[in-house]
């Protein structure tokens, strides 16, 4: 059975995209935007005992970038997510999963 995912760019199916992997929601910080995304992660892209690699944010990029998966219908509706204040510590690899 396919997870259903809130899709932000999936306007033609009613903002819902399925997919055999994870749903995500994203924000990054672009030219002094905020831009959230949302949408599907196919399973091809998962490893095998871990979370996907597209789905953890990087230390270089975590003041502009952070992503979230999570594998339940619909888990990233409405999901907001935060930047870390520039200054602040944080781990090479953050990331959150919610199963």
């Amino acid at each position: 059975e396919l997870l259903k995912c809130h899709c932000d760019i999936c306007k033609d199916q009613n903002y819902v995209c399925e997919t055999d992997g994870l749903c995500f929601t994203s924000l990054s910080l672009e030219h002094g935007t905020y831009k959230y995304s949302y949408s599907c992660q196919p399973k091809k892209y998962e490893l095998a005992d871990r979370l996907p690699l597209s789905c953890l944010t990087s230390k270089e990029k975590r003041n502009s970038f952070t992503i979230e998966c999570c594998g339940t219908d619909f888990c990233n509706h409405n999901k907001l997510l935060q930047l870390p204040k520039p200054g602040t510590a944080a781990s090479f690899l953050s990331f959150s999963a919610l199963f």
